[in-house]
């Protein structure tokens, strides 16, 4: 599942920086952060270090930066934007203040101003991507089930707050349909019956799909320097 997240991660930077005009490919694209978010919401449920698992997501989110500001701004510095793993660090502790928050009242305003803070700094996906995670942290079925109806209710709400405002820098109404292709992650994750293929991974392996975002955008914007300038 990661590795088919990581490929249609791929084909969406591709449209993004090297392909604007070929829509497939961001339709493609669309089904990585509903698997993400899936993967965020049962670490948090599985992990025996909380602290350490928020420190990596926010160590990555600020690695990976500049790539996403190349990516998105071709520029260094460009406050506009957020990339995904500030939103994953955001979900994650979100749904980590609702399961272990000492009070209820306390986990929800802990989750809540998550949520906003995701939707302040213009993160990635926004408060929908933060509260995607949520969503499948509260669900009250077991394994890759638990994704299904908080990833429908996803792309549809995103379609159609895209549809009823439609920014001019997306070119209207086709590029924000690409997004209800984020329900294929659906059948994806019902394939997954929890186990972890390809027998033993090697250390490096636990931090693969950790540098692996940063490093391919960095190696397409490479790819567009030398498309645009070489």
């Amino acid at each position: 599942l990661k590795l088919i997240a990581a490929a249609a991660m791929v084909f969406d930077h591709c449209g993004v920086l090297l392909f604007p005009e070929a829509l497939w490919l961001r339709a493609v694209g669309r089904i990585t952060f509903p698997v993400m978010a899936f993967f965020i919401a049962e670490g948090v449920r599985k992990t025996s270090n909380i602290r350490r698992y928020l420190a990596r997501l926010l160590l990555f989110a600020a690695a990976s930066e500049i790539p996403f500001n190349l990516l998105n701004a071709q520029r260094v510095f460009y406050p506009y934007g957020q990339n995904i793993f500030f939103t994953l660090f955001l979900g994650a502790a979100a749904a980590a203040a609702l399961d272990r928050a000492q009070t209820r009242e306390s986990g929800a305003v802990a989750a809540l101003a998550c949520c906003f803070a995701s939707e302040l700094f213009c993160c990635d996906y926004g408060v929908l991507g933060t509260g995607l995670i949520v969503l499948i942290g509260l669900a009250p079925e077991e394994g890759p089930k638990r994704a299904v109806k908080p990833i429908l209710a996803f792309a549809a709400v995103y379609v159609l707050f895209a549809i009823a405002a439609p920014r001019e820098s997306d070119g209207g109404i086709r590029p924000a349909l690409t997004l209800a292709c984020a329900a294929g992650a659906v059948p994806l994750l019902l394939c997954y019956d929890g186990t972890r293929g390809g027998g033993r991974r090697p250390v490096f392996a636990k931090y693969f799909f950790y540098l692996f975002y940063p490093l391919h955008i960095l190696a397409l914007y490479a790819c567009w320097v030398f498309w645009n300038h070489g």
